[in-house]
């Protein structure tokens, strides 16, 4: 008797043996994917910080020496494109700091935007070509002039629609022009924007709207946050951006939300 009550004893105690070892081993797992999603965090960190002081290294070279320039006697003529190139890295620089504060924005405020307004969609595109400087306005072609309204918060939906305009220059070459087309259709208000570039890889149609992501082999540089903060704007506010179209010719994108009439 006492042989059995032993064994039953030490079954008892086995069993809650290796159920504690079962629970120290999902303990452990827990641990190293909670280590893993820092380690993976920390990685973004740094490359986002490497690629931010990278846009921003390149704009102040040239703006310095622009001012260098500018500062030993110059032209009239050559005054104003130095003039003129300076604005441009100003504004470039500016749209990256924009960027920056939308992403911490928008992930903070995964609910609700309290200072949504109901905005002239029309309105919102021709203040982002009266914004860009002459010579690159003069490429931004507007189709579709109409009132159109949507319920969003108008300096993100101004970011978003920046971003789109930029990236299309980034990747046509000058003097091809950049088609911007505002319709509505079943409730839904459309910007199409078209450029004349060498279009997107099909194996990067979904990667480019990833956080930092930047397509191989591409000419221009970018801090990979532009479509991606643009998607967000768009789907946060009930609407989404896409990738409409795109070969050897160009590509269209798509930022689409809820109209208001």
């Amino acid at each position: 008797m006492k042989v059995r009550e032993r064994t039953a004893e030490l079954a008892e105690r086995n069993t809650a043996l290796n159920a504690e070892v079962d629970r120290r081993h999902l303990l452990e797992l827990k641990l190293r994917q909670s280590l893993d999603a820092v380690n993976d965090a920390l990685a973004q960190q740094r490359n986002f910080v490497a690629v931010v002081s990278h846009e921003f290294r390149g704009p102040l070279a040239v703006i310095s020496a622009a001012a260098d320039n500018l500062s030993s006697g110059q032209s009239a003529d050559n005054i104003s494109v130095r003039t003129t190139r300076i604005r441009q890295m100003v504004k470039r620089m500016s749209l990256l700091i924009e960027n920056v504060l939308a992403r911490d924005r928008l992930n903070s405020e995964r609910k609700a935007f309290p200072t949504t307004e109901i905005v002239d969609l029309d309105e919102i595109l021709r203040t982002a070509k009266a914004g860009l400087d002459d010579d690159t306005a003069e490429r931004v072609i507007l189709i579709g002039s109409c009132e159109v309204t949507v319920k969003d918060d108008r300096n993100l939906l101004e970011i978003a629609v920046q971003n789109l305009i930029q990236n299309a220059m980034k990747y046509s070459t000058a003097p091809s022009p950049v088609t911007v087309r505002l319709s509505t259709d079943r409730g839904l208000a459309f910007v199409h924007v078209t450029d004349q570039g060498t279009g997107v890889a099909p194996g990067d149609r979904e990667l480019i709207f990833m956080k930092y992501y930047r397509a191989a082999g591409q000419p221009a540089s970018g801090s990979g946050l532009g479509l991606y903060i643009s998607r967000e704007i768009a789907r946060q506010h009930g609407g989404d951006l896409t990738l409409a179209a795109s070969d050897s010719s160009g590509s269209t994108f798509c930022l689409s939300l809820p109209s208001r009439g």
